[in-house]
């Protein structure tokens, strides 16, 4: 496999019930939706709801028990998924005593058949970069659709989940600001450091999607992407392709110094300073959740959901997100089954970081990016303690590491050979005569 991992170059030779199986699996993992705490309230969901999740995914699990590559379910036993077992089995256990058992349930479901498919499909390094290749086109196209339904509905543009028909409503992820914002971070990581076909018209396009999610997080993530990649055109040498984009940055900064009262009130969102002083009311919530953890939690997922009715002054809002993938997994599943979980996802981050910075390869700046979008979203959201997308990724993610963890890293060039210089040793006639025989040979 080279080094650049050539998205544009892998072909995916998967037989065609399989390429069917992981399209199911893309549309399940869109999670995104406008929740009330009225959907919560009797401790109720919506049974079509959660039909239109469990079936596709009921159709993923049987093909992965019974399918023609089970026998690849032996990859379960890596020591990758050992805190991710602890954390979903842990959590449902808690939930099935919670106030919302069948959302546990739900939840719990559904990241154990993403880990059974990414088992089957993911058994090797160059699987693992095959399927990572086709979910990024997958997210790609997904984009592209939301900037299309944003175009025939500007009424609803990029903030509404309003489609055509309507039991689309409310499944199209991308849409939402923050899920917006997040995966057109991973394709721009994607095409910023991989090669492509069409890159110009392809990054100019997400690009313009990016802009219109207007997600805070999304650009603070992107902005230390940006700098990941200009010092890895240094390390590879780009010194020109480093230079370019380092000026256009600087003539950003110039344009936005110019319109900053402009761009202040995109920046604001039409909230107060107060507001974000709290982190849009985020530090009350991360409060509440510390005043309710405990050893063993309420339940997977349902974190924000039950903080919800325990704190109702602090979702005075009628909000139902803790937007936070810390305190989510903290308050569901309990200081018990969070603690490894999260030490698997900071470690994993810093892991890479590490690799990054001892070696000079597109494929480590791809999946610097990468995490650093998933380390940001997982501050700001909780998207990594549930089933989503991200989720899917950041478990690729893992796979691709412990895949890959026994190439050798090099911290310094290794030491020159010593060479004899004639002038140094006066070389006696048997050696000589050994170093002409060498050159004859």
């Amino acid at each position: 496999m080279t080094d650049a991992l050539s998205f544009q170059d892998i072909k995916d030779n998967s037989p065609r019930y399989h390429k069917i199986m992981r399209f199911i699996m893309f549309i399940a993992t869109c999670s995104w939706s406008r929740n009330t705490l009225d959907d919560y309230s009797d401790s109720g969901l919506s049974v079509l709801k959660i039909m239109l999740r469990v079936f596709p995914l009921m159709i993923i699990g049987i093909y992965a028990v019974f399918g023609p590559y089970r026998h690849y379910l032996k990859t379960l036993k890596r020591p990758v998924f050992w805190a991710l077992w602890l954390y979903t089995i842990l959590g449902m256990l808690c939930g099935l005593i919670g106030i919302m058992p069948m959302l546990s349930l739900w939840k719990g479901i559904e990241i154990i058949v993403t880990v059974l498919w990414i088992a089957i499909s993911c058994h090797d390094e160059d699987s693992t970069r095959r399927e990572i290749v086709t979910w990024l086109r997958y997210i790609e196209v997904l984009l592209y659709w939301t900037l299309f339904m944003a175009l025939i509905n500007p009424s609803v543009g990029f903030l509404g989940s309003h489609t055509a028909l309507p039991w689309l409503r409310g499944y199209i992820p991308m849409i939402n600001p923050n899920g917006l914002g997040g995966l057109a971070n991973i394709v721009l990581v994607t095409l910023i450091f991989l090669p492509a076909r069409y890159k110009p018209i392809r990054l100019a396009v997400i690009g313009i999607i990016f802009l219109f999610a207007q997600s805070r997080t999304q650009y603070t993530a992107f902005a230390a992407v940006i700098f990941i990649t200009i010092l890895d055109s240094i390390k590879t040498r780009k010194l020109g392709h480093a230079f370019i984009l380092s000026g256009f940055l600087s003539l950003i900064i110039l344009i936005a110094l110019g319109a900053l009262d402009r761009l202040t009130a995109i920046f604001l969102r039409g909230q107060t300073s107060d507001d974000l002083t709290s982190l849009s009311g985020r530090l009350d919530y991360w409060g509440a959740a510390l005043r309710h953890a405990k050893l063993f939690g309420g339940g997977l997922a349902t974190g924000s959901r039950s903080l919800a009715f325990l704190e109702q002054e602090v979702f005075r809002t009628n909000a139902v997100n803790l937007h936070s993938t810390y305190f989510e997994t903290i308050l569901g599943a309990g200081y018990i089954a969070s603690v490894p979980y999260l030490l698997c996802l900071v470690c994993s981050f810093i892991r890479q970081f590490y690799r990054f910075l001892v070696r000079r390869s597109p494929i480590e700046g791809f999946f610097t990016g990468l995490a650093i979008v998933l380390a940001a979203r997982s501050i700001m959201s909780i998207s990594l303690a549930i089933f989503c997308t991200d989720f899917y990724t950041l478990i690729a993610f893992w796979v691709w590491l412990s895949y890959t963890k026994q190439e050798k890293i090099v911290f310094l060039p290794p030491p020159k050979p010593k060479v004899r210089r004639f002038l140094d040793t006066k070389p006696t006639s048997d050696v000589i005569n050994k170093d002409i025989k060498a050159l004859e040979n």
